[in-house]
């Protein structure tokens, strides 16, 4: 059986060592993270849970119901949350023909209204320019830089932008949100917030699930010459199992056409662990850390792979600027014996 031949895709690969990698926190907040998959090629003694990885005070996160744009930029709410840690907000449940605010974890307000509405609204809008995959043409981006030194009450910028924003309290919002405090702020006052104004907002802890089967085909990667094409079959062997798609026995079925990226060889024991939340930079970081210590504690594992997706439609950090994008988000990391991190995103 061979695999499928790789669709055109947008990929690009490249290796990092653990300083870097680190260092490395515009790649983890170009968008917001949705989802974080381990995977980890084993022999029978292993035997682990890492749900505590991921599952701490700092993976709480928020649905704040029917909330108004003007209520993001408050005094209490832009001084204790926006300019006191990092804070990111998505849009929840929206459809296509949807007015929706969002935060990106550089601290910037992205309204995406309709174009009769952002007409009437004296602020900074976006140009389309070439982005026409992801631009919902009826509609117009405004954009609010709430971490700039000069957007502070008080200040004339300030008392603009709140102005116009007030224009349209009668839009309102559901939003998902995450905080991470520069400091030793419990996340959960972002709730007490929301409620002492009076909007409902629902806490949530991240979802864990883990799994392990028996007896699996895996990739020999050889790290010292490694490309590209080698790098797309690994990733979607990854993707597979992660999915935990089935494969049929069944010569005809269509999945069954898929390959074990060769050369390749059988282990014990192939396990997954899944998170499902709202998680920022800082959490992917503690499962980099823990990935390497993972190898540190098993020097005889092949490697150890993780897999971080983000939400649908939200906007993405791109070479310094946001667009919105329907498309998927995912940064993929395989480490190696040597403890290099290959990136494929």
């Amino acid at each position: 059986m061979q695999n499928f031949l790789c669709p055109p895709n947008n990929l690009k690969f490249f290796h990092m060592d653990e300083k870097n990698i680190l260092k490395n926190g515009d790649l983890f907040n170009s968008f917001p993270i949705h989802s974080v998959h381990l995977l980890i090629p084993a022999p029978k003694s292993f035997i682990e849970n890492y749900e505590g990885v991921l599952n701490s005070d700092d993976a709480i996160y928020f649905l704040a119901k029917q909330i108004t744009a003007s209520s993001l930029i408050e005094e209490v709410f832009l001084t204790h949350f926006i300019k006191n840690g990092v804070l990111q907000a998505v849009p929840h449940n929206i459809k296509a023909d949807n007015n929706f605010v969002s935060i990106t974890s550089s601290g910037k307000l992205i309204l995406s209204l309709r174009k009769d509405i952002a007409s009437c609204l004296s602020l900074a809008k976006v140009c389309a320019g070439k982005r026409k995959k992801n631009i919902r043409e009826d509609f117009q981006t405004c954009v609010i830089e709430m971490k700039d030194s000069n957007f502070f009450p008080g200040k004339k910028l300030y008392k603009s932008v709140l102005h116009e924003l007030t224009k349209i309290d009668y839009l309102h919002f559901d939003l998902l949100l995450s905080w991470k405090s520069n400091g030793d702020i419990c996340s959960h006052s972002l709730k007490k917030y929301f409620e002492s104004q009076g909007y409902e907002c629902i806490a949530f802890e991240p979802t864990y699930r883990q799994s392990c089967k028996i007896s699996v085909s895996v990739p020999i990667i050889n790290f010292e010459l490694l490309e590209a094409n080698i790098l797309e079959d690994v990733l979607e062997w990854i993707g597979a199992h992660i999915c935990e798609i089935d494969y049929p026995d069944d010569a005809d079925s269509y999945i069954s056409k898929f390959a074990v990226p060769k050369p390749s060889q059988v282990v014990d024991r192939l396990f997954t662990a899944s998170w499902k939340g709202f998680f920022s930079a800082h959490q992917v970081f503690c499962l980099i850390e823990e990935m390497k210590k993972i190898l540190e504690k098993n020097p005889y594992l092949p490697f150890v792979a993780s897999l971080i997706s983000g939400f649908q439609d939200c906007y993405v950090i791109y070479k310094g600027s946001e667009h919105l994008s329907s498309a998927d988000k995912l940064i993929c990391l395989i480490l190696s014996r040597q403890c290099n991190y290959f990136v494929v995103t």
